[in-house]
This record gives C-alpha cells, sequence and structure tokens, in this order.
C-alpha cells in the first residue's frame, strides 16, 4: 500500500472536510483535490466514511504526540495542570479534533449520529474521574477533593475553549498558550497539594491514560457498514 499517497488522500480530506463539510464533499472531489483518481481512493479506502474514520485516528495520535513533546520539555510537565494545559493547547491548535470534540455539524454533517455518542460519553467520563483518583493515590491532587467534581470541573474548562468560538470571534481571542498557561496556574493554585507531588509519577500516568484514549480512538475509527456508494 502507497503510504504517501494514503497520506494524501487524508491531507485532501481534512482540507475540504474543513472547508466544506463532510456531507458536500464528494469522493470525486477528494480525489481531485489529491490528484488521483477517484479509483485511487479506494484502493485504501472503502467509503467517505471510512476516510473521515482514519483521519481522526490520525490527528488524534498527532495531538497526542504533540502533548508528549510538551511534556518531555518540561520538567513540571508531569503535574496534571500541565497536562490539561498542553491537552488544550493540542485539541485548539488541530483543527479537525477541535471540530471533532466540539461536535460541529458544519465539519461533520451527519456522520454526528454516529460520533456523537462516542464523544466524552459514559466510558470516557468514568476513564476521567478515575485518573484524577490515581493522581490523587500519586499525590499529585488534594486528597479531600471529590474526583468526580475535579474531573467535571476540567471538562467544563476543556469543552467551554473549545467551543468559544460561537461567542468570541477567533480573532479576539488571547493566545491559547497564554490561556493554558492561566488556566494550569489557577488549578495548580487550587486543587494541588502542598509540595505539588511527583511530576514523573504523573507523566507515567499520563503515557497510561494517553494508550487508552488512543485504543478509544481506534474503536472509534473502525470503519462501520458500508451505507455509501461513492457519494
Amino acid at each position: 500500500m502507497n503510504d504517501e499517497r494514503q497520506q494524501r488522500v487524508l491531507d485532501a480530506a481534512q482540507r475540504l472536510f474543513l472547508k466544506y463539510g463532510y456531507d458536500k464533499t464528494t469522493v470525486n472531489d477528494i480525489a481531485a483535490e489529491a490528484g488521483i483518481s477517484k479509483g485511487a481512493v479506494y484502493l485504501h479506502f472503502k467509503s467517505k466514511e471510512a476516510v473521515m474514520d482514519a483521519l481522526i485516528l490520525r490527528e488524534g495520535q498527532r495531538v497526542q504526540a504533540d502533548i508528549m513533546r510538551r511534556l518531555a520539555a518540561d520538567p513540571d510537565g508531569g503535574n496534571l495542570f500541565n497536562i490539561f494545559r498542553y491537552g488544550l493547547i493540542g485539541l485548539a491548535e488541530n483543527e479537525l479534533m477541535r471540530a471533532f470534540y466540539s461536535r460541529r455539524r458544519e465539519v461533520f454533517g451527519d456522520l454526528l449520529k454516529r460520533l456523537a455518542p462516542k464523544i466524552a460519553d459514559a466510558e470516557a467520563r468514568s476513564m476521567s474521574v478515575e485518573f484524577v483518583r490515581q493522581y490523587q493515590a500519586a499525590g499529585l491532587i488534594r486528597p479531600e477533593l471529590d474526583p468526580a467534581t475535579v474531573a467535571f470541573l476540567m471538562m467544563v474548562m476543556r469543552y467551554g475553549l473549545l467551543t468559544i468560538d460561537e461567542v468570541v470571534p477567533r480573532d479576539e481571542s488571547p493566545p491559547i498558550e497564554a490561556v493554558g498557561a492561566l488556566i494550569a496556574d489557577l488549578l495548580q493554585r487550587g486543587l494541588a497539594p502542598e509540595g505539588g507531588g511527583d511530576p514523573e509519577a504523573g507523566k507515567a500516568l499520563f503515557n497510561t491514560l494517553a494508550q487508552g484514549a488512543l485504543e478509544r480512538l481506534k474503536q472509534q475509527g473502525r470503519p462501520a457498514p458500508d451505507t455509501e456508494e461513492g457519494k
């Protein structure tokens, strides 16, 4: 399989989905944008829906890799609040994943009927609460705080930031790095125990969470039974 051509298809699809939306983009459009034939697209993907599934998985992996690079470069990267900060930045700077987690219908169209239940579903919320519990056990979050409440607060901040464009135009918003740093500082001051805990333990915990998140994306990315015929 020609991996370079497969990536060209995904790059082309991403540009078109973000500009015109999934529903208005056809496999013919993707092929033309990638500079290949429609048949060549089908050598790699069974349907337009399979293209989107692969694209979400690829961009999710890119976000995780970006977070890991930032954590590795930051001596304090292992505290939960910097992990949260870098996660916010990674999602906010990746247009497709930002659209995915903010459920933008103009990008995903009718496909949201399948995708939406898998975004921050009960399993994901349960994992977030468990992650907070593990951070408490590692001495990185105050032990007296309710894990479900902490996880809920962080979800409010995450999804609020990802959807703020609906209220404040992007060009009027402060840089995401500045917002992320301020949020991390506020959370550190309010939720961290005295001394802050062991950042290296935090990095190890995040690695475990990141692998779980990627597995979830892979599960989401498995093609559904084909319902399209070359739209």
